[in-house]
């Protein structure tokens, strides 16, 4: 009897040991990956809170003196500039005298003189500005001249923001699809 329970015994542990092979099993081969699948559409540009304007013309063009230089300066209305992106935004101006469009600053020989056009930020307008270098007389600042701006409110980010430049305005129009 005792020789049977040996019997038994050695039995049972020999099944416990094979029928529990655990992560001691032996594995069967990966099968081949499948085909790639097809490219998703291109995504947006990510370009959400970024903000164009229309062409704009500008009013209330007057001489003023900033910072000792004597100048025109005018207004271009900007309902978008509010109080907490000024100072927070990067913004881009251009002009449109009706020989193309030019990123502000521009410097020109109008009146046969050198001066800049250039621009400064005020909550809910652009104010566009006109000195000559010589600091003489102010040189006129015309309401025919249109304005453009782009505010990129900081934190806005773009995926493809390499893929424009700034200062070439046909880059800019290009990148975000503008109509003239």
């Amino acid at each position: 009897m005792r020789k049977q329970f040996k019997i038994l015994a050695l039995l049972v542990i020999v099944t416990s040991i094979f029928s529990c092979r655990g992560d001691n099993g032996i594995d069967g081969k990966d099968g081949l990956d499948g085909q790639p699948g097809a490219n998703g559409q291109p995504g947006a540009n990510g370009n959400a809170n970024v903000i164009i304007s229309a062409w704009k013309t500008s009013t209330n063009a007057k001489d003023t003196v900033i910072d000792a230089s004597s100048m025109k300066i005018a207004t271009v209305a900007a309902p978008e500039l509010k109080p907490g992106l000024v100072g927070n935004a990067a913004i881009y101006v251009y002009l449109d005298f009706g020989g193309g469009a030019y990123p502000l600053p521009y410097v020109s020989n109008a009146g046969g003189r050198v001066n800049t056009i250039n621009f400064f930020p005020a909550k809910y307008k652009i104010r566009p500005t006109r000195f000559p270098h010589d600091n003489g007389a102010t040189i006129s600042l015309p309401e025919f001249i249109k304005f453009r701006y782009i505010i990129i409110p900081s934190g806005t980010g773009s995926k493809n923001a390499g893929q424009v430049d700034y200062s070439d305005y046909a880059s800019v129009k290009k990148f975000y699809n503008l109509k003239d």
